[in-house]
């Protein structure tokens, strides 16, 4: 609880930093499973470092209907096979940064700036 809201106040700061009016959501740590036993709308995404096919910028440029996302990051060591096989049974695409393997506490970053990029202002 203590970390939750440390990253609340981060990101309060944050956003008085760059205007922005709408605060990103923290919820709290839960397990994989729980995670995918959720309904989620929009496109759903998993990077994956074995994915050597499906871009990120490939699939965001596909998008027409809807500019919702969920994207999936993976621990440190990156995702099993098993928990891979889980996600895509509940409608998540692999999806890959390239060829580089990103930290953990990066890929959050580089994912958001891919998709102002791709979609503009989110």
């Amino acid at each position: 609880e203590y970390r939750r809201e440390r990253w609340q106040r981060i990101i309060i700061e944050a956003a008085k930093q760059s205007g922005r009016v709408v605060l990103p959501e923290i919820e709290a740590p839960i397990s994989l499973e729980a995670f995918l036993a959720g309904d989620y709308e929009g496109l759903k995404l998993m990077l994956w470092e074995e994915e050597k096919e499906v871009k990120l910028k490939e699939i965001l440029r596909q998008q027409k209907e809807s500019r919702e996302v969920l994207v999936l990051a993976g621990p440190e060591g990156g995702f099993s096979l098993e928990e891979v096989k889980k996600a895509e049974e509940k409608g998540f695409r692999t999806v890959s940064l390239g060829p580089r393997m990103l930290r953990a506490e990066s890929v959050s970053i580089v994912v958001l700036g891919i998709l102002q990029y791709e979609w503009g202002d989110l």
